[in-house]
Order: C-alpha cells, then structure tokens, then sequence
C-alpha cells in the first residue's frame, strides 16, 4: 500500500486524467487501519476526520504549496478503503497470554512446553483486544477483520460502510453493509447510482458509442435529399398547374371579353344581334367578377337570356346580351324563371324602367328621398302607355292599387288573378284561343308533373323488386352486367369449393306424396338451407329435384376461406334436417348425403332467352361423385378439400381410406365430423413405415385398378348427368 504522499498524488492523478467521475470507483487497502486518515498534522485549523486523523487529501508536509488540496479531496469522493487493525502489538502479545493460561489449565505441568497442547489451546481462544475481536483460524493465522471506509454524502467527512469477517471457511469472508439504503449512502456522491463494471466509453475512454449522427449520418443526408428532391418537384408541379390553369382562365376569359372594335351597328347581314347595355361609372372589376361571367357564359337555355360578354376596353363599359325582339329591354331585372323553366317578363306595360331614369331629372338619391317622405300622394312610377299600345284601362288601375302605401288597401293574389283572367276579354266571360290554350297547357302541366312523380316512385319500387329478384337468378356482378347490355365473359377462378347434397331415399318418400306436397316439401326445405346460405360466403347455384350445388370462392375471391364456408353451411345443414318436420309425414326426417370438393373452375354464363350462371371443369364433377359416394348424414370430401381445411383449422376430420370413384379411380376421401377448438390431426397412418401395410395397400391398389378397366367399357356406353 502506498504512503500517505502518494495516496494524495493517486487522487490528483486521477482528477487529470479525467477519470474522477462517478464512472469510476477505486479501493484501498489499509492496514494500519486510518481508513481516508493519515497520523500526519496539518497546519492549524486543518479540518480532522471522525477518527481524529487528517484527510489524506491535505498536504502536511508542504502545506499546500501545490493547491491541489480541494482537486484532492473532490478525487477522495471517488474512493474507498479498506482498513485492517492486524498488526497491533499488544494484542498479540495478550493472545500468547491467554494461549500459555489455557495450556496450563490443561496440563499444569508440562502445559508451557507441551507443543501440541499449546497449537490445540491457540486456536480455541478468542477475546476482546484493543483492536477487536481476536481469533485465530486453522492456519495459525489471525481472522482477518476489514473495514470499508468512504466519503458521506456531505464530501467532508468519512464513514464506515461495509465490515468483513471471516465464517471459519478459508475460502473466502462475508461483507455486511452497514447500510440500509445504497442509493443514500454508499451512492450518495454518484447521484444515488451504482457505476457500472466497465464504464461507457470505456477505461481508456475510447469506446464511447457513436452519436445519432456518426450512426446515421448517411441515411439523414439521403433522407434529406429526397425530401428536398421530392419538395422542388412539387413546387415544379404547382408551378405547372398554376401556369395551366392561369392559362385556362385566360382562354376562359377570352370567351366572354369581346373588344369593342368587333362591335358594329346591325347593317342587314348575316350577323349576330346583341343588345348592349351602358354602365354609367366604370366598375372595378374582380376575380369574382371574372368567376361570375365564365359561369354566366356558359349559362344557355331557351327560356333564359344569353349572356354574350363584357365589353370593357371602352368608355362607357358595356355588357352584351341575346337580343331579344319582343322586349327591348330582356335582362335579370325583367325576366323570371318558374318552377317550371317559363319565362316570366316584368315591365311589359311601360316598356321603361323603373321610374325611367335615363329620362328623369332627378337623381337617385333624390328620388330615394321622396320615396321615403311619402304623403298624400306619395311618389311613383309614371304610367305612360305608348300610343301604339292597346291597354285594358283596369289593369292600370290594379298596378295603382298594388302601389298603395297602406298594405291592408293592396288586392291579394287572388283578386289579382281574378282581376287579369276578367281583363282576357271586354266582356269578362270570355277568353281568345291562345289564352285558353295557355291556361290548358299550364293546368296540364302542374298535374302531369305530380303524374310524373307519382308513376317515378312506382317505377324505383318496381326497379327494386325486379333488381331484387334478378340478384338471386344471378351473380351481383353478372347481372350488373347484364342490365347494361354488357357481354359477360367466362371466368377462370384457381381454388373454389364446390357443395353437393342430396335427400336420401327421395324417391320413397315422394312415392308417399302427392305432386303438392312434394312442391310444398322442397319449398320449406330449401326455404331453410337459403336462410343458413346467407349467413355464408356461399353462392346457391341451382338446385334440381332434390339436388342442391353451392359455391363458395366465386364470383368473388375469398382466398382459402372457401372450404371454411362450405364446410361451415355443411354442418348447419346437418343440423337443420334433424329438426325439420315434414306436416304431411310427422313420423319421417330428412337425411342429407354430402360431398364436397375443392379445385379450379370456369364459370359463364349460358343462354340469352334464360341465361344461367354456371359452372363448368373437373372440379364439378368430382364433387358430385363425393355426394354420391357418400354416406347418409355424412359429409364427404376430397383430400384437396381435406388439405386446404386442415390449414384452416377447428375441425374433426377423420381418413374413409381409399375409395372407387367413377372416373377417377382410386382416391383417398375423408368424413367431416365437427367442429372442434383446438387443431385436430388427421386420423391416418398413411405416413410410417410398414412393409406388409405396404404390400397390401398395393396389391389393393391393383385390384382396384383391375376392376376399374373391366368397368371402363361399360361406362363408355352410358350417359352421366354433368354439370
């Protein structure tokens, strides 16, 4: 162990070599048991440990002339040291006392120079000494008694934190803390964390992990580039569409921009009349404005007058309508549209505007004024009638009762009706044809237009009936198809499962049933699978007689959910035939013979007069030789049906082993029990070794094949049903 001096030059050491941090932690061994002290004096007023002794942090032999004392003692945080009070005279010279007593004890004569008696009493003896406890171990050795020293939380003064005693084994001592809470004592310094075996970067301070940038600087630099790449290529693009559609505005605007050299007076030729209409004061216009005139121009109806544009690079601004010979003066303020696009025209009496401003002295404001003051005979529109006009004097009248300044003395709507249809001809009880007509046609008009929404609610009702209805003959799609007048294109379709069944011993029991209730019978039953059919991603193809055929996987594509679905409406039909009840037949039930197979097919659609949605390809017919080989109230299936539900998963399959099916030869097929929760295993032993099953199985498959070229010649002379 170094010497208090160099102790103090291993805290400075440490503190330059930047290794003073709560990375680090370092242990002392001291045997003269000071702990962080030193028997050294400082100068007066030196600070003192709790043991009486100086720090080893103070320089008492140059009295600080360095200044290192406060970097020494920051380092001494940093530290721990492990004191020992083993060489201490008096205690030793105490035990050999107590060692030759004992001996005498045992041997009074000879007990001081008996040498074994001595070595048996030596190592039995223990007491209290000056430095502690005193024991001696089977080597003759005294039990070590070590003490962890260290600072406290307030940097100044030291405290115990750990002693070490010996248990009598010689392999190795036990720490006891003198602590309760490490994280408040012996970790105070290190805000209250235990350093770790090796710090971050390392002894040597050169495995500091590398920073966000240095790990992916790289992919920053690149993401950032794309980033930028992909902002300019939009800001190109908005830029582009900005040009574009500036462009369009212009061409747009171009259409209702007519200059003012264009315009000439009619001469007679084949030229377009438009009416103009001078605006006093030159407005200020907008982008809305602009809006409004690209919208009016497109605005084109018989009943409405076209806007033609704005002529407006002269002074007085003009605006260019349709001329219209009727009416001098067709515009938005004189002209109304009902409800039924007919064109209502205001001011036909005068043929003026209101209070003919152009002709008047006064201005609008004065006007306005003498509006407002009212009076006796308060200020109106003048009535004068052209003399080329011929007028019904009472309709002058009425207009000067419309106008009067009390609402109460005004006519209603009816007597204003009343009062223009008496007006249609001198004597008031008769009307000129055109009149009549008009009334005819606007009569006509208001009721063929209820008509008209009365017969479109029945005819959407009708719609979605007969769409309703064609929807369960055909496939969504096909007779979305169909209603167009599309063709509809045959279909190829990789995996689907395909679903027979079949009412066993039909044939028995129609025998038992009139024509009626065979039809009734069929009907409630197949009323029921179509009930179970829409809770499945089934479709019902046809059913013929007692034979039902169902797919699933087309017309729309569901994966390999197919044979879930099929095997799924398999057994809830299972199910719903143990219940039915035949009224007729109380005492009979309905069995059903299943079969179910999974494989490609086409699909199309057949016939124009009655067109039929169906299904063509091997995977049909084999199927139907699973229904027919099968058993009552069983379902049969394929081993392509029975690998593709054994990935699905949850349910009871059990192997039938191999089995003669017409067409196809020797197939292995299996039953579909139930459903089950956890993942079944098939039942089949098909995969291990067996040399004598083997031989059977191929001297069975022999047999099979025998029998099945002996059948191959009657089979080529009979017709089967295929679908």
């Amino acid at each position: 162990m170094p010497d208090d001096r160099s102790k103090r030059d291993f805290l400075i050491a440490t503190t330059l070599a930047a290794m003073n941090t709560s990375d680090y932690v370092y242990v002392m061994l001291d045997l003269k048991g000071f702990g962080l002290g030193q028997l050294a004096q400082g100068p007066p007023g030196t600070q003192t440990l709790s043991n009486g002794l100086t720090p080893i942090w103070i320089d008492t032999l140059n009295n600080n002339q360095d200044g290192m004392n406060i970097v020494a003692q920051r380092a001494a945080t940093r530290f721990f040291v492990i004191g020992s009070f083993a060489p201490q005279l008096y205690d030793a010279f105490m035990y050999f006392a107590y060692c030759l007593n004992a001996s005498l004890e045992i041997d009074p004569i000879n007990g001081g120079r008996n040498e074994t008696v001595f070595n048996t009493v030596r190592t039995t003896v223990s007491f209290a000494g000056w430095s502690g406890m005193i024991q001696m171990t089977p080597n003759i050795t005294r039990v070590p008694r070590f003490y962890l020293y260290g600072m406290m939380a307030d940097g100044q003064s030291t405290t115990k934190f750990m002693n070490f005693t010996w248990t009598g084994n010689v392999d190795y001592m036990v720490a006891t803390p003198l602590y309760l809470d490490e994280a408040s004592s012996i970790w105070a310094l290190r805000g209250g964390v235990r350093p770790l075996s090796t710090p971050v970067c390392g002894f040597l301070g050169t495995e500091c992990p590398l920073s966000t940038w240095e790990q992916s600087g790289m992919y920053i630099c690149i993401g950032v580039g794309l980033v930028l790449f992909v902002l300019i290529l939009l800001a190109f693009l908005g830029c582009y569409v900005c040009r574009e559609k500036r462009k369009e505005l212009e061409r747009r605007d171009a259409e209702w921009t007519v200059p003012y050299l264009s315009l000439e007076r009619p001469n007679g030729r084949s030229s377009e009349p438009v009416m103009a209409y001078k605006y006093k004061m030159l407005p200020k216009l907008t982008n809305e404005d602009f809006a409004e005139f690209r919208l009016l121009r497109k605005l084109e109806h018989d009943n409405a007058h076209r806007f033609i544009g704005i002529c407006h690079d002269h002074s007085p601004m003009m605006s260019l309508w349709k001329f219209a010979s009727v009416h001098g003066n067709l515009s938005s303020s004189t002209c109304w549209i009902d409800e039924r696009w007919q064109l209502k025209v205001s001011e036909i009496v005068t043929r003026k505007g209101v209070y003919d401003l152009v002709n008047r002295n006064e201005k609008i404001e004065e006007l306005l004024y003498m509006i407002k003051k009212g009076g006796s005979v308060p200020l109106r529109p003048d009535l004068d009638i052209p003399e080329d006009i011929e007028l019904n004097p009472a309709l002058l009248h009425m207009i000067r009762d419309c106008w009067s300044e009390t609402p109460d003395s005004r006519p209603t709507i009816t007597t204003i009706k009343t009062i223009i249809q008496s007006m249609a001809d001198k004597n008031g009880n008769q009307q000129n044809l055109m009149d009549h007509v008009f009334q005819m046609m606007e009569s006509y008009a208001e009721t063929l237009e209820k008509e008209v929404q009365s017969r479109m609610a029945e005819l959407v009702e009708e719609k979605k009936k007969s769409d309703l209805l064609l929807y369960r003959m055909l496939p969504k799609p096909v007779a979305d198809r169909l209603k167009l007048g599309q063709s509809v294109e045959p279909e190829s379709f990789e995996s689907v499962t395909i679903f027979f069944s079949d009412v066993v011993q039909f044939t028995n029991l129609a025998a038992k049933c009139t024509p009626f209730q065979i039809v009734n019978l069929l009907n409630d039953l197949y009323t029921t699978f179509d009930t179970i059919i829409e809770q499945h991603s089934v479709y019902k193809v046809e059913t013929i007689g007692d034979g039902y055929l169902c797919v699933s996987g087309l017309p729309y594509r569901n994966g390999i959910q197919h044979v879930k679905e099929i095997a799924e409406m398999s057994l809830d039909f299972l199910g719903a035939v143990k219940t039915f009840c035949i009224p007729h037949l109380p005492s009979e039930s309905i069995q059903l013979r299943i079969g179910m197979h999974s494989g490609s097919c086409v699909s199309g659609v057949v016939g124009l007069a009655m067109p039929r949605y169906c299904l063509f390809g091997d995977t049909v017919n084999t199927a139907s030789r699973m229904e027919s080989n099968g058993k009552p109230g069983q379902i049969h299936m394929s081993c392509d049906a029975q690998n593709l539900l054994q990935r699905v998963g949850g349910y009871l399959i059990e192997s039938r082993g191999e089995v003669i099916i017409k067409g196809k030869g020797v197939m292995e097929t299996f039953w579909l029990l139930g459903r089950s929760s956890f993942n079944f295993q098939i039942k089949s032993n098909t995969n291990q070794s067996n040399p004598l099953k083997e031989q059977k199985h191929s001297e069975k498959k022999k047999t099979f094949r025998e029998m099945e070229t002996r059948r191959a010649s009657v089979d080529e002379s009979l017709e089967s049903l295929e679908y």
